[in-house]
């Protein structure tokens, strides 16, 4: 690194590094670009600027840029306070190798596993990571048999057949305790189930309320944190829900799901599929 650089290096944010080296770009033809916290990110049209103006191809750098994003969307929902990401292309450096994104990168990039137990707060609901000791206050609310009464496993109110729900919860990764926001009493569950990277593709479903909080509201901002938290890293949440199970379909098509055919599930049971695409996220 020549002294012009490094005297710039100890910089204590992206801004600030970027804002330093303009002089640099001029006579190097090396370019810095990125950016910080959660403000609004004009990498993708900087790459486009500066790989129009080496002559280079840009979609490498754009696939690392769309990757880094996703990481920064996971970090910001996962409560991080602050982060960066910076690029550094020069005309030697954009064109890509098969050792790594880009000449000069010894460490390919790596896909990486989203979270799908966060914490997510909202203004009704807070969800959190399921854990072993929620069974006797989610079994609690689970015991009411009118909530299964539509349900294709209509006997899960009995602590045998909930005690099996609730271990698949725990094994599966992606189970979620919903706590009333106001007092901190467990309301209910749903799950993140599925991911599949190359369909850009996550299941909600598993989900119960307490009939106290029954009416859509505590519902509707379950799944819209959820959703939130999904779209982070896919194009398309999935619902799976049974054909006669009449209220969660309504329940369904309030937060703006649409019909999108059937499946047989894992279980071997015929269910009706809805979805939600994100029509804002690059693929």
């Amino acid at each position: 690194m020549s002294r012009h650089w490094s005297r710039r290096w100890h910089a204590t944010s992206t801004g600030a590094f970027t804002a330093g080296i303009p002089d640099v770009e001029n006579d190097r033809e090396r370019y810095a670009l990125g950016c910080k916290d959660a403000t609004p990110c004009k990498t993708t049209t900087e790459i486009l600027d500066r790989c129009e103006r080496l002559a280079v191809d840009p979609e490498p750098l754009l696939y690392a840029s769309r990757t880094a994003t996703r990481v920064d969307s996971a970090a910001l929902q996962d409560e991080y306070q602050l982060y960066h990401h910076v690029f550094f292309i020069s005309a030697h450096a954009a064109r890509p190798q098969t050792r790594g994104m880009t000449t000069g990168c010894h460490n390919q990039l790596r896909p990486v596993s989203p979270n799908l137990q966060p914490t997510l707060q909202g203004r009704l609901v807070t969800l959190r990571p399921l854990r072993q000791d929620d069974f006797p206050a989610l079994f609690d609310v689970a015991s009411d048999p009118l909530i299964w009464a539509v349900h294709p496993d209509p006997n899960r109110y009995k602590e045998d057949v909930f005690r099996e729900f609730f271990r698949e919860g725990i094994e599966s990764g992606g189970a979620l305790l919903a706590l009333d926001a106001r007092d901190g009493r467990v309301i209910g569950t749903s799950r993140f189930h599925g991911y599949d990277e190359a369909k850009s593709e996550i299941e909600i479903g598993w989900t119960f309320l307490a009939r106290s909080h029954w009416g859509g509201i505590y519902n509707g901002e379950m799944k819209t944190l959820m959703l939130q938290h999904a779209f982070a890293f896919v194009n398309r949440v999935i619902f799976l829900v049974g054909p006669e199970n009449w209220r969660s379909q309504r329940a369904l098509e309030k937060i703006g799901a649409v019909r999108a055919g059937s499946r047989t599930n894992e279980s071997g049971r015929l269910s009706l599929v809805y979805e939600i695409l994100n029509h804002h996220r690059s693929p």
